[in-house]
């Protein structure tokens, strides 16, 4: 962790580094309510919901990470039965957001008939796509925290994203392999479905097309997001890279990654 007495040793690069990182969170809670608002009218109930869950969700994370920031520039004691630090430590990971939009959309495109009327049984989608979506998180990061993770078991869970262990937090890369998965999967079952519908003045046939439709310009949307997201994490898988193992005198460098890793 980057404290004042590392600080010390590159007073600007480290000064700008952390504005940075402040200013973007900021700015992202800043306009996280009106992205909420923008997209609130316009799409599923669940999936409003859901845009409402990610929202609290990236504040409280936002919040975790300026109580970090704060024990950093502080130099306060990390002690593990500081219950404010490890909440923090949770929180600041308790969402694998991306990969739960996927999720919502392959129930609106398997099963569109029952989930556009949205009955009160089809909030229990919204329900499932939450707790599929905060329980790995929060386990995982709890995994890291806590020291759970061996190496052998990371290696068996998540060989097919080539990670090595280490105190990395592995969110970024499992977030945008599960959405990757999902997003392409459901992608091109709707470009089939859509390929083999014919409209017509049936109700139906329209309502089936304009969900198959909706659901695509959505995941097109999100995998235009998910790309840089990808580009970032591997950036951000780098930087720690170079952390923990570059030569132990490359200590201020060292440390300026570990910075950039956190601003990532």
């Amino acid at each position: 962790m980057v404290n004042s007495s590392v600080s010390s040793l590159a007073p600007t690069a480290f000064c700008c580094i952390i504005t940075a990182e402040v200013l973007i969170l900021l700015i992202c809670c800043v306009c996280i309510p009106f992205v909420s608002q923008a997209v609130y009218n316009a799409v599923h109930r669940n999936f409003r919901i859901q845009n409402r869950m990610i929202c609290i969700v990236f504040v409280l994370a936002t919040s975790s990470r300026f109580i970090l920031l704060y024990y950093q520039l502080k130099d306060l004691p990390l002690e593990d039965d500081d219950i404010v630090l490890i909440f923090a430590s949770i929180t600041r990971d308790a969402s694998i957001e991306v990969a739960s939009f996927g999720l919502e959309l392959a129930f609106a495109t398997l099963f569109w008939e029952w989930y556009e009327r949205q009955t009160p049984a089809t909030m229990l989608v919204a329900l499932v796509v939450e707790l599929t979506n905060i329980i790995p998180a929060v386990t995982n990061s709890m995994g890291w925290l806590f020291d759970f993770w061996l190496c052998a078991i990371f290696l068996c869970m998540f060989s097919c994203t080539r990670h090595i262990p280490g105190k990395i937090n592995s969110l970024a890369n499992t977030n945008m392999c599960a959405f990757a998965q999902i997003a392409i999967a459901v992608l091109t079952y709707n470009v089939v479905l859509l390929r083999s519908v014919k409209v017509s003045n049936d109700g139906y046939s329209v309502a089936k097309v304009f969900q198959i439709r909706e659901n695509m310009r959505i995941m097109q949307c999100l995998l235009f997001v998910g790309k840089p997201l990808g580009l970032v994490s591997i950036i951000e898988f780098a930087f720690f890279c170079y952390y923990e193992w570059a030569p132990a005198e490359w200590i201020l460098s060292r440390y300026i990654f570990i910075a950039l890793f956190d601003l990532y």
